[in-house]
C-alpha cells in the first residue's frame, strides 16, 4: 500500500471525506454493500451527475436512479426556467 493511502486510512472517521468515511472491508462486505459504495463514490466523484457516473460504471442512468431510490438518497432537482412560477 502506498504511504499516501496509509495516511488516509489512519485518519479518524470525522476527518475523512466522502467515500473515505464510508470505507468498506473486502472481504467482509456483502455484494450489495460494495455496489452501494461504488455507485455513491462514483456519483460523488462526478459531482452528482448521474449521466457521467453511469458512463464510468457502464450502466444505465435509470439503473443509478433506481439504486438511489432504493438507498433512500434524495436528490435535489435543478430548477429550470419552466419550473419557476410565472412572474407577475
Amino acid at each position: 500500500m502506498a504511504p499516501e493511502a496509509r495516511k488516509k486510512m489512519d485518519l479518524p472517521p470525522e476527518a475523512r471525506t466522502g467515500a473515505e468515511r464510508e470505507a468498506i472491508r473486502i472481504p467482509g462486505s456483502t455484494l450489495a454493500e460494495v455496489e452501494r459504495h461504488v455507485i455513491l463514490s462514483t456519483l460523488e466523484a462526478c459531482g452528482g451527475k448521474t449521466t457521467a457516473a453511469a458512463q464510468m460504471l457502464d450502466i444505465s442512468v435509470r439503473k443509478i436512479q433506481y439504486k438511489l431510490h432504493e438507498y433512500g438518497v434524495v436528490r435535489q432537482r435543478a430548477t429550470t426556467q419552466s419550473d419557476e412560477p410565472p412572474k407577475a
